[in-house]
């Protein structure tokens, strides 16, 4: 079997359509509280790859379009500048690992751990899907996994909220559905610390006991001290995890926040490959590392990730912020992980998360996702939607 096509697929919403769908009021312009009501999900990128056998593949990569599209397909330029489609072209896709190694390798001048990484990252999780179909076995058992292949789910809020009547109803909201955990992120926390606290207090009480809750301070804290109090101030409403209260490049002060507080710190979302994972593990000694298939490296990284950080005691939560492609992607690698006792679920309600694929990705009443055995990552592209939104027309 040989590759005989790559591509990549934008999807994108315009401003007007998402006005409509009441995410934007019509009469904000492009301020703070404009991108308040954006969440992150108004475009989709998908990388396809076809074969000589007709088995092609998906993965997301969670990166612009216009940059995906410029690095899989632009013209060739040099030996250490070469597109991903000419650099997979005619290859066995059935071979994930050396591939994988290829394109690090050959990107070693102009990327390594950054975008190119990123849509590395897509491509990885697009041979693991054909593999999967090839040998009709679902990704995670080809990864290591055994039985039904489950994984449990966390509600991912893009904001925390404004008011306390947000907060009452996002809870009121995971304690409809068959989530038992959810997370909140940013606004005001590292913002108004004293309004977030309310908050805090206010969504502890109405989850309950039987529900987690997480907390996403996204990079907010300029240095340690204000990280630190923040976390003591919380804990006694017990959250599962304060994720990335500081720059992703201050591990020295991630060190001291996670040896300063009773509350598991999380952080890696920005973060690619292994190396930089090793780093942010063994220097910033936090507790639970947050790797992305679609942005760290793909199904292989990840897991060489996850493996790490087992053998050394650290959790793994996958990062998911996208559609069911990249969700299905990181389930497969929490399905097969000892030590992944969560995933992040999107939970948007714009069309290119929730409706992108035939497939819904959700928790059942035992509040785990169950996988479906589907060979591959399991999911398909929903024709309708990617044609609807597909950029530019």
């Amino acid at each position: 079997m040989k590759i005989t096509k790559v591509e990549a697929l934008v999807l994108r919403l315009t401003d007007e359509e998402v006005k409509k769908m009441g995410e934007v009021p019509a009469n904000l312009e492009r301020t703070g509280d404009y991108m308040f009501y954006r969440d992150g999900n108004e475009e989709a990128v998908i990388v396809r790859i076809e074969t000589d056998e007709g088995i092609d593949g998906i993965g997301e990569v969670d990166m612009a379009g216009n940059v995906v599209q410029g690095i899989v397909n632009s013209p060739p330029q040099a030996t250490w500048f070469r597109a991903w489609e000419e650099v997979l072209l005619g290859e066995n896709p059935l071979e994930v690992g050396y591939l994988w190694e290829k394109m690090y390798r050959e990107s070693g001048m102009y990327g390594r751990r950054g975008i190119i990484t990123n849509i590395l990252s897509g491509l990885d999780c697009a041979l693991w899907d054909i593999t999967g179909k090839y040998y009709k076995q679902p990704v995670y058992k080809l990864i290591g996994g055994g039985g039904a292949g489950t994984a449990t789910p966390y509600m991912s809020f893009n904001r925390f909220g404004k008011t306390e009547q947000e907060i009452i109803d996002k809870c009121d909201r995971v304690k409809k559905s068959n989530f038992r955990a959810a997370k909140f992120h940013n606004h005001p926390i590292g913002i108004d610390d004293k309004k977030a606290l309310k908050f805090v207090e206010l969504a502890r009480n109405q989850l309950g006991d039987g529900i987690e809750m997480m907390l996403d301070a996204a990079n907010h804290y300029h240095d340690a001290k204000e990280a630190i109090k923040f976390a003591h101030d919380i804990e006694p409403y017990n959250p599962y995890f304060l994720e990335a209260p500081l720059s992703a490049d201050n591990l020295d002060g991630y060190a001291r926040l996670s040896s300063s507080t009773t509350v598991k710190i999380a952080a890696g979302e920005e973060q690619t490959t292994r190396f930089m994972y090793e780093e942010l593990m063994k220097r910033g000694k936090v507790d639970i590392l947050q790797p992305d298939t679609t942005w760290a490296g793909g199904i292989t990284e990840v897991m060489r990730i996850g493996r790490m950080a087992y053998d050394h005691g650290v959790l793994c939560i996958p990062h998911c912020y996208k559609s069911y492609v990249g969700l299905a992607s990181n389930l497969q690698v929490v399905a097969a992980l000892p030590n992944a006792p969560f995933c992040e679920c999107p939970t948007s309600p714009q069309p290119l998360a929730k409706d992108l694929t035939n497939e819904k990705l959700q928790p059942e009443s035992d509040g785990k996702i169950h996988l479906s055995g589907k060979p591959g990552l399991g999911v398909t592209l929903n024709r309708d939607i990617v044609e609807k939104y597909r950029y530019p027309k």
